[in-house]
């Protein structure tokens, strides 16, 4: 049986649907074939655990901003191909939906190589992204098959925003790991117990990430755990970042923090005919 599902435009346009599917207890997701986009995820509780910019431009061809958008071929500008490449501005096809038998809700998207793919990334290729939620437990699979008769590399990553209270907020789980900051002359504000706290500027990747990764709030831990994925990505663009970013309002670094499942350092090599798999889960502890 497929999860309840209802299917809505956004305000003001026609031009980008999003799907609400419903699992067996009353979580909810919504996702977007405009980039495979994970929208919303809304715990049984009813909590909205995902940030989404209400200045979102929903009539553009442009990427969704907030939820969780799929970073593939390239992460950020490392390398020659535009900014985050072309999976979070391409349009997805939905597979299946459906509600398993222990109640959980299921989504499977995917996306194929197209002849406009092919001018920025020459392979041939397959995206899937199965998306499996329940309670306050969200998994979101990422597969890369080779498609085409050579080999190819990719960097990927999901761009995870994670709704919260910034100044509330902390990081446990990335002291001690090998990092490289985006932002010139920042430092990271480990305390005394190895949690990283955020007042200011953060782009940093951090590489080889061998533990869980824990947002902590007042109320609640979100825990992030990965596999295959061996980066994490933690970004914030503080006050002075939301004013040059025209789809995020000037105080919107105060209610999200990006902690990013990723592999970057390490370009993936996929021979041809095989498959990549990159795992993230969320799961939420009052």
């Amino acid at each position: 049986m497929p999860p309840t599902t209802r299917s809505e435009s956004f305000p003001h346009t026609l031009d980008i649907v999003r799907s609400t599917f419903t699992a067996g207890d009353g979580a909810q997701i919504s996702v977007s074939l405009h980039g495979g986009h994970v929208c919303s995820w809304r715990t049984a509780d009813g909590i909205e655990r995902l940030f989404l910019s209400t200045l979102t431009d929903w009539h553009s061809a442009a990427a969704i901003r907030g939820g969780i958008p799929v970073i593939f071929p390239q992460f950020a500008s490392r390398g020659p191909l535009q900014k985050h490449g072309f999976a979070r501005i391409s349009t997805w096809t939905l597979i299946t939906t459906s509600v398993r038998e222990n109640g959980d809700g299921f989504v499977h998207l995917a996306l194929r190589d197209s002849a406009e793919s092919r001018l920025q990334f020459p392979y041939a290729f397959k995206l899937d992204l199965h998306i499996t939620f329940s309670g306050k437990t969200l998994n979101t699979e990422l597969f890369v098959t080779n498609t085409d008769a050579q080999a190819f590399e990719f960097t990927c990553a999901l761009h995870t925003y994670l709704s919260t209270q910034i100044a509330q907020s902390s990081i446990r789980g990335l002291s001690g790991c090998r990092y490289q900051n985006g932002v010139a002359d920042s430092h990271l504000n480990f305390d005394s117990s190895g949690l990283l706290r955020i007042n200011g500027e953060v782009d940093s990747l951090f590489f080889q990430v061998p533990t869980q990764v824990e947002l902590v709030t007042d109320d609640a831990t979100v825990t992030v755990r990965q596999a295959g994925f061996p980066d994490v990505v933690v970004w914030n663009p503080w006050a002075e970042g939301c004013a040059k970013i025209s789809d995020l309002e000037n105080d919107a670094y105060q209610h999200f923090v990006c902690i990013e499942s990723a592999a970057i350092e390490r370009p993936v090599t996929l021979a041809a005919g095989l498959q990549w798999r990159g795992h993230q889960q969320l799961a939420v502890r009052s």
